[in-house]
């Protein structure tokens, strides 16, 4: 009878231990669930609040100024404030982590504006041209894409979480934002030093200079696929674009109109480049993994 009542109660004991563990292990997930949310699907409704935002701002702002200034210099860098003040809303006001979404939606309010500018007769607007517009609405789409990681942390931050990572996931695909982050900063400061450098401090040729600027775009990417865990090939190509957006700007700035040929070829150029480079660097990272 003694052995029958310790039996049970050793029983007992095993159950109450093993469901809390189960219940500590449901609130660790559910916790890790909160603080790293993922969002396994194209959202709609996100990508149609960008456009609608975004339209909504930029063209009561267009009425507002379109035709107060001589030059289209302030009304494109106001408008770029707005594209990020749209990222920004529609990062807080969407459950799950919506970056990509307002990024295309930015892309769709970027045509529907120059398409609305002739029709609204904006004096500010007469000497803009298609390849200038084209650095704008790069502009306008980074911009929302830094307003949407914006709002995704302030969300985070009100629900009393921490956003440990930003990374869109499906069955197929993994994109780690941090890294095409991290990518996109190391690029910019390796292409500042080689145009430092090579450019205006030795006054290299201009082929020249472009030779080593594919390489450094080539090095970035091995960078990003050597260091980075996982695979984060597709991030680097990401990174080359984003840096390469960066660089236009900068040398539309010293100089007159940039043929929009070479916009498109240097931004499908810069990806392809720093693709490969990621591709190489997993490679590496793959050799060192299997010599340790």
């Amino acid at each position: 009878m003694e052995n029958t009542n310790i039996d049970s109660i050793q029983n007992n004991s095993n159950i109450n231990s093993n469901s809390i563990i189960n219940d500590g292990s449901e609130n660790a997930n559910l916790k890790d669930e909160e603080i790293v949310p993922n969002s396994n699907q194209f959202d709609m409704k996100s990508f149609a609040y960008t456009i609608i935002i975004g339209l909504v701002l930029n063209v009561i702002f267009l009425l507002l100024v379109g035709n107060k200034y001589d030059n289209f210099l302030l009304p494109s860098l106001g408008m770029m404030s707005l594209f990020m003040i749209t990222g920004a809303l529609v990062g807080i006001k969407s459950q799950d982590i919506t970056i990509l979404e307002p990024g295309l939606g930015s892309i769709f309010v970027s045509i529907i504006i120059f398409i609305l500018i002739p029709i609204l007769d904006l004096s500010s607007f007469d000497a803009l041209v298609e390849s200038d517009w084209m650095i704008i609405m790069m502009n306008n789409i980074i911009l929302t894409f830094v307003g949407a990681w914006l709002g995704e942390v302030l969300f985070a931050g009100f629900n009393g979480q921490e956003l440990h990572s930003i990374e869109i996931t499906n069955s197929n695909k993994h994109i780690s934002w941090n890294w095409v982050l991290a990518g996109t900063v190391l690029g910019i400061i390796l292409s500042m030093i080689v145009v430092n450098i090579f450019g205006l401090i030795l006054n290299m040729n201009f082929y020249i200079l472009i030779s080593i600027i594919c390489i450094t775009f080539v090095l970035i990417g091995v960078i990003i696929g050597r260091l980075s865990p996982g695979v984060t090939i597709t991030e680097s190509g990401i990174a080359g674009f984003l840096v390469m957006i960066v660089d236009i700007n900068l040398f539309r700035a010293t100089h007159d109109v940039i043929p929009i040929e070479f916009i498109i070829g240097s931004l499908l150029g810069a990806f392809v480049m720093t693709y490969l480079g990621g591709y190489f660097g997993e490679k590496l990272q793959t050799n060192s993994q299997s010599n340790a």
